[in-house]
């Protein structure tokens, strides 16, 4: 939400999110739902979606000028907020993880230089998705987030 959102004056409680009006992810086709969605139903908390948006890049300019709120992972968030004068709240429920996949079509015929590219996303990924733990001897080592 915009740094100056009313929601920002008070703690944020479930009952305050939830007759919030909120900008959410168009809905894609599949079996799956998204896992905000599952989170949210888990809880027992509907949402009051105005409106859709089909690309997360129009995200912050659309907050920025509106009273909508969006739900989203805390990188995606903190990322434009580190830039923009918009706010992060913490979540009100746990959430299932979510999984993001890399999708190339193979072209035998043809050599490609996008192999080193999804290589770097890949490592890149991971990196981000490790947290630093702290061992029985005090040193600092990668450990594999897995909450779900």
């Amino acid at each position: 939400m915009r740094a100056d959102h009313p929601l920002t004056r008070e703690p944020l409680t479930v009952e305050r999110y939830a007759r919030a009006a909120h900008l959410a992810p168009t809905p894609y086709s599949g079996g799956k739902r998204h896992p905000i969605d599952v989170g949210l139903a888990r809880a027992g908390i509907e949402r009051r979606i105005v409106t859709t948006i089909p690309y997360f890049g129009l995200v912050p300019q659309v907050l920025l000028q509106s009273d909508l709120i969006f739900t989203a992972p805390r990188r995606f968030a903190q990322h434009y907020a580190s830039m923009l004068p918009l706010a992060v709240m913490d979540s009100l429920v746990p959430f299932p993880r979510i999984k993001c996949y890399q999708l190339s079509l193979p072209q035998p015929e043809q050599p490609t230089d996008v192999a080193w590219l999804r290589e770097l996303m890949s490592s890149v990924s991971a990196s981000l998705t490790r947290k630093r733990a702290v061992t029985a001897s005090g040193e600092e080592s990668d450990v594999d987030t897995v909450t779900e």
